[in-house]
């Protein structure tokens, strides 16, 4: 296998992270690395005394093969939910130069 790799970036609500690490993982993704984050927007609504709604994300990172890529991009969308406004986001990364990973793991 050659090593070129992508790097899928999904954020997505906390409650539905589960799910799409779960679905990707059934996909063929081996390894992601989670992180927590907030979402901030000027159309996050608003409550009390003009206060923000941050809503809890969590930050997927995942290393495939160029050739899942799109495959993980599209699942991380459906169960996501990232086709409606202010679920999260999706993108997909080139990467150069990737080190302390053993890239046979990923064949």
């Amino acid at each position: 296998m050659s090593h070129e790799l992508k790097l899928v970036v999904s954020i997505v609500a906390k409650e539905k992270s589960d799910r799409v690490i779960e679905a990707i993982e059934k996909a063929g993704a081996i390894k992601s690395t989670i992180m927590l984050a907030r979402g901030r927007s000027r159309n996050n609504p608003k409550l009390f005394f003009g206060m923000q709604i941050e809503p809890m994300r969590e930050v997927i990172f995942t290393l495939v093969p160029k050739e899942k890529a799109e495959v993980i991009f599209e699942i991380a969308m459906k169960e996501g939910n990232l086709d409606k406004p202010l679920n999260g986001l999706v993108f997909i990364v080139d990467l150069e130069k990737v080190g302390g990973i053993d890239l046979s793991m990923l064949e």
